[in-house]
């Protein structure tokens, strides 16, 4: 219809723009009637037309059409096409990385959501084994006092911190954690005493080899130690001889982190999905845990941009590696 334009904005979808453009009514005049009049003649049998009686002007009004479409009106609109197209792409775009900062300010809430039903357990049970130690024992020295009250303000201080965390989460789109330059061989201690007092594991053989400072996020960090460690500590726990070995390698710009134990092992034919959210192992049954742990340090080392690796073996043990970029 020539009163009618159709632009499609986006191939393959059925965004159109529509066009109209009204009615153009008009006389059409003609010399002479137009209409044409038969005779007939009986003699011959046969009808023939009759001259025109009247070369007056004859007009017609027309109606139901518009003027045509002309080529820069056409080149206009296409014009105003492509505007569109683009102004859909750049608002595209937008939403794109909108979904990105909401995907990161999701995850990163699941990160601390876990957290507090998960890691807080582990530092709640250190608060609660070193007040029922204080209590049951009369003789302790105050060394022993000193260290353990000690132990007891880092880990209010750290529920402080992750309780913080989420606080900010809750208020702000995405949290900006602090970065900086971290040993965390104190951290890495605590952690081993916590967890032998946990799990009892006082037998266990730890060796601890060279700790490499690496850039994260204290909290962070604690939590992506805490359940490796921990893990490596209460699934070599049954052993008779328990070992767990924890060492870092510099090279180049990389520091890798290594955390071995000669536990019960895994079966990794498909390494992926051990950090699967409450993914147990069918061997990790008769030792606690809901099987977020693992969820927790992928979550974790994916936020430190730091990237996680397993080695292992059934009934021989098993090797995680972290690697953090400098």
């Amino acid at each position: 219809m020539p009163g009618v334009l159709r632009i499609n904005i986006l191939p393959g979808n059925k965004y159109y723009i529509y066009l109209f453009r009204k009615e153009h009514i008009y006389d059409d005049v003609w010399a002479g009637k137009p209409e044409k009049i038969y005779l007939y003649d009986p003699e011959r049998k046969v009808e023939f037309p009759s001259p025109r009686a009247s070369f007056e002007a004859w007009r017609e009004t027309m109606k139901g059409k518009s003027v045509k479409w002309r080529k820069t009106e056409l080149s206009f609109m296409e014009k105003v096409a492509q505007i569109a197209q683009q102004a859909i792409a750049q608002r595209g775009g937008e939403i794109a990385q909108l979904n990105k900062e909401l995907i990161r300010s999701n995850n990163a809430l699941d990160t601390f959501g876990y957290t507090l039903t998960h890691d807080l357990k582990n530092t709640l049970s250190s608060i609660k084994l070193a007040a029922q130690m204080m209590l049951i024992k009369d003789d302790l020295s105050k060394d022993m006092l000193r260290k353990m009250a000690k132990n007891i303000m880092d880990a209010t201080g750290l529920i402080t911190e992750m309780m913080d965390k989420v606080y900010q989460l809750t208020q702000s789109n995405y949290v900006t954690f602090k970065t900086e330059l971290i040993d965390p061989r104190n951290k890495i201690l605590n952690i081993l005493e916590s967890s032998k007092q946990q799990f009892d594991s006082e037998n266990l053989e730890f060796i601890l080899g060279e700790t490499w400072p690496i850039i994260g996020e204290r909290t962070l960090l604690y939590q992506l130690f805490l359940n490796l460690i921990g893990n490596a500590i209460k699934y070599s726990s049954k052993k008779d001889q328990p070992v767990v070995e924890v060492y870092s390698i510099k090279q180049g710009n990389s520091v890798h982190y290594y955390i071995k134990d000669n536990g019960i092992g895994m079966d990794i034919r498909d390494d992926s999905n051990i950090f699967d959210i409450f993914k147990r192992l069918p061997n990790s049954q008769g030792f606690e845990g809901s099987g977020i742990g693992l969820s927790i340090v992928k979550r974790i080392a994916d936020r430190l941009n730091a990237k996680v690796t397993v080695e292992s073996e059934l009934n021989v043990g098993t090797t995680f590696c972290i690697s953090f970029e400098s």
